[in-house]
């Protein structure tokens, strides 16, 4: 097997999913037309797009690597058969995404986007700094999918229990922290989550340099990653 040949089959697996969906997206975009009202607002394409690539990558490497390990397939091939399936499929929700975003805003005046609170005169510019700013997102979204369950796959069962806890334990303190510095945390996130729409290009490229590094992680997890037949 080759890279083609296991980039094929990354998208075989994804036949049914990707047009699920964006059904489902349809489908809430019209109930929104509908049933929203003048002051209201519908958003929230870019980041369940961001959620369903992060899962999607996480349910993307076992049945994979175990499926290449029995044709006698390298890991090598594995990854850079998932590499090609992940610019593909990023780049392939990011226009799918911009055009949504082009149509709804045209059909339902409700809806917004991050692409219309970009900070630049030119439409089409806009356009351009959006995707790209989207697509790098999308790809840190699926490498840290992927970098996830590279991990947990490695770990033993006890590793597995030990990172589960700390993650748990990491997310209460947040919370804690949340409660306790209430207007420091809210200004980070506002800080965080508006930064793109001033610098979208920046914004982007630190999003492909996250990306990259996590990939790598994935790279070196998976190049002596025993074989098991129980996860």
């Amino acid at each position: 097997m080759n890279a083609a040949t296991s980039l094929r089959y990354h998208l075989y697996e994804y036949r049914t999913a990707i047009p699920i969906f964006y059904s489902i997206v349809i489908i809430l975009l019209l109930l929104s037309a509908i049933l929203s009202g003048e002051n209201s607002h519908v958003s929230g394409l870019e980041y369940s797009t961001g959620w369903f690539l992060c899962i999607s990558a996480m349910n993307s490497f076992r049945g994979h690597f175990l499926f290449h390990l029995q044709l006698g397939s390298t890991r090598r091939t594995l990854f850079k058969g998932w590499l090609l399936f992940c610019a593909i499929l990023s780049l392939l929700v990011t226009v799918t995404n911009v055009l949504l975003v082009l149509a709804a805003h045209l059909f339902v005046p409700s809806f917004s986007s991050p692409l219309f609170a970009i900070q630049i005169e030119s439409a089409p510019l806009r356009i351009l700094a959006g995707g790209f700013s989207s697509l790098c997102s999308n790809l840190l979204a699926m490498a840290l999918g992927y970098l996830v369950t590279c991990g947990f796959y490695r770990l033993n069962k006890i590793g597995k229990w030990v990172v589960g806890l700390l993650i748990g334990g990491a997310v209460l303190l947040f919370i804690n922290l949340t409660i306790q510095f209430e207007s420091i945390v809210t200004a980070m996130l506002e800080t965080m989550f508006t930064f793109p729409y001033a610098h979208p290009f920046f914004a982007g490229g630190t999003y492909l340099l996250a990306a990259a590094i996590l990939l790598m992680l994935c790279w070196a997890i998976i190049r002596n990653i025993p074989e098991k037949n129980r996860a």
